[in-house]
């Protein structure tokens, strides 16, 4: 049986990777911090996001022309994202720790999955929590569970660097079950749990910058800026956080469709 690995021409960062890998066990003989990880990435991603809003060439990018920037409301995205981290984050990686010694996965190099299983597992791990999330998200829309659940997120109506963690706790539970669903049917090592943490979650601000159409997002099946400042400015449309599937299949990105076709004659005419 050929095995996958021979058929693939050599990988140039296996070698850098793995001296860093041990490197890092010699300091964490136990697990690593996780937490420190996230936190520490989730702050270096989150800051050009907040900086190039406020450059000007950056302007002829932006989606909604009337409502600039202020201070004073990034301040605020700021010190709400800044509260979540040590109060919501502490308790869902405590207990992911806790899950990783029980389940006990490994984090060791000589169990280290090859990269083409890492991403086929990350996908795996992206289809159901856009499944759940999306589904979630229509239900937190509802009128009976808006006011306690997701009134908070919508509280401004264009996308900020931080806006992933400008939520309250109830949503928090119930978007991570669906994250911590995926890492529970597909994490296969330590390092595989972090790219899932890391890569769909850190990227938001590179994906959905700071409510600017930007040029770098082309796929057409991934939820770019556009499609999600339509949603924070419309309320009832474009429910899905990665894929946009689940919108076309159930149409409620119809009317976001219009939108697009509307923003890009004025950003011509602009």
């Amino acid at each position: 049986m050929v095995h996958l690995d021979s058929l693939l021409p050599p990988n140039p960062l296996l070698s850098p990777f793995q001296a860093a890998w041990k490197n890092m066990l010699q300091h964490f003989p136990r697990r690593p911090n996780s937490l420190f990880v996230y936190q520490t990435s989730y702050l270096l991603v989150s800051l050009p996001g907040f900086i190039y809003q406020f450059i000007p060439a950056m302007k002829k990018h932006k989606i909604q022309l009337d409502k600039p920037e202020t201070w004073e409301e990034q301040w605020q995205h700021v010190k709400i994202s800044l509260i979540r981290i040590p109060t919501l984050l502490p308790p869902a990686f405590i207990s992911s720790y806790f899950y990783s010694e029980d389940f006990d996965v490994p984090y060791k190099w000589d169990s280290m999955p090859p990269w083409y299983s890492v991403t086929a597992q990350c996908l795996g791990c992206f289809i159901i929590e856009d499944t759940w999330i999306y589904f979630m998200h229509r239900l937190m829309h509802h009128k009976t569970f808006y006011p306690y659940l997701h009134k908070l997120h919508h509280e401004f109506k264009t996308l900020f660097a931080m806006h992933s963690l400008y939520i309250n706790l109830g949503e928090y539970i119930i978007t991570g079950t669906g994250i911590f669903t995926a890492i529970h049917i597909f994490c296969k090592h330590l390092f595989m749990a972090w790219v899932w943490f890391l890569y769909p979650h850190l990227t938001c601000p590179f994906l959905w910058p700071q409510g600017h159409n930007v040029p770098w997002v082309p796929l057409p099946f991934v939820v770019n800026t556009t499609f999600h400042d339509f949603h924070r400015s419309n309320f009832h449309r474009k429910h899905s956080p990665v894929f946009t599937c689940w919108d076309k299949l159930f149409g409620t990105n119809k009317k976001n469709n219009t939108s697009l076709k509307h923003i890009l004659h004025s950003r011509c005419s602009y």
